[in-house]
């Protein structure tokens, strides 16, 4: 009888006493859901005011490209890709022909993007410093347009880049000097911009880095790192090189693309370049090479092309090289198929 009475009159005490901070949390839950759910809609409705801002400063042929792109969610706009959380993770644009600047496109609402790719269409003006505010940027594409200007160093704050292109335009300066600190760059691809001076001591520091192609520049100064680096491909083709192709070429034992052709660089061929086992394609043309063919070049069995045309050189071609049944040697001006049938001419 006593339990009776008195369990109705303890069981609101335990509940205050014990169970009060659960209800406290859910009751917290609760409310916070539709301030969350506000501010999620809030920020989506701001990218997507972003995008628009930034079409229309673009041309009306670039407008009307962009036709999609209108309301307050960009997810189903051409080009633009969202997360779980429908906030813009991809910027894909290339080669929709779209003529203006990026100087109106406001990146600091754009901190989840991923990729950035506007490859391939007239773009004109600056790289804006802002751009170093995409802190999860992977992939960054701005090749193939008329850019122009500094390439800021605020680039260099992308610590999570995988893939930097920005070839085919038309900057002044150099590299940034911190191109070191993009640790986890994979590609670096800067072919035909402008670019002067020499390529930047820090470049050493990216030990993930395995294709770097600063070719068709105005660059004078080769780091000795990049000698010493696990590249697959480098190409530092049509520059203002100097001096002559180093032994250290024998430490890039991962190279399968060297491309040195009009680089600056003379001399003679090393004989160490016969350790470089991996490589498949071997351009040192125009390069005002002179000497001999090194016959240790005969241990390059993985060679496909072999481009040597335009140079000084001398002496009779390996005959090693009449094992290459695949092989195409550019020692003229014309291919010639087949060492097999040329290893008795003479240069």
């Amino acid at each position: 009888m006593y339990e009776q009475f008195t369990m109705p009159f303890i069981f609101p005490k335990l509940l205050s006493m014990k169970l009060q901070p659960f209800w406290l949390l859910l009751l917290m839950c609760f409310s916070a859901f539709p301030h969350s759910h506000a501010s999620n809609s809030s920020r989506v409705a701001s990218e997507a005011n972003a995008l628009l801002k930034w079409k229309v400063s673009l041309d009306n042929q670039s407008q009307a490209s962009l036709s999609s792109w209108s309301g307050n969610s960009s997810c189903n706009w051409l080009g633009i890709e969202c997360d779980h959380s429908k906030y813009v993770s991809k910027i894909n644009l290339p080669g929709i022909g779209l003529r203006g600047t990026l100087e109106n496109l406001n990146f600091t609402m754009f901190t989840n993007i991923h990729t950035l790719n506007v490859s391939n269409n007239n773009l004109n003006g600056s790289i804006p410093a802002q751009i170093g505010v995409l802190s999860n940027l992977v992939v960054l594409d701005l090749s193939a347009n008329k850019l122009s200007g500094i390439i800021p160093s605020e680039i260099t704050q992308l610590i999570g880049l995988h893939d930097l292109n920005m070839s085919f335009n038309t900057f002044s300066g150099s590299l940034p000097q911190e191109i070191g600190r993009l640790r986890e760059l994979r590609m670096l691809h800067v072919p035909w911009c402008n670019l002067t001076g020499t390529i930047p001591i820090s470049i050493k520091k990216l030990n993930n880095l395995f294709h770097l192609d600063v070719g068709g520049n105005n660059l004078f100064g080769i780091p000795q790192g990049i000698w010493h680096s696990t590249l697959k491909h480098l190409s530092l083709a049509v520059n203002n090189f100097h001096g002559s192709i180093p032994k250290e070429i024998v430490n890039l034992r991962n190279v399968e693309i060297l491309y040195l052709f009009g680089s600056g660089l003379s001399g003679t061929i090393p004989q160490e370049i016969g350790m470089l086992g991996k490589i498949i394609e071997l351009d040192l043309s125009g390069c005002n090479l002179s000497g001999p063919i090194p016959i240790s070049i005969g241990a390059l069995t993985n060679m496909l092309r072999l481009g040597l045309h335009n140079n000084q050189l001398s002496g009779n071609i390996p005959s090693e090289l009449g094992k290459f049944i695949n092989l195409e040697i550019y020692i003229f001006k014309v291919i010639i198929f087949h060492a097999l049938f040329i290893v008795k001419l003479e240069i």
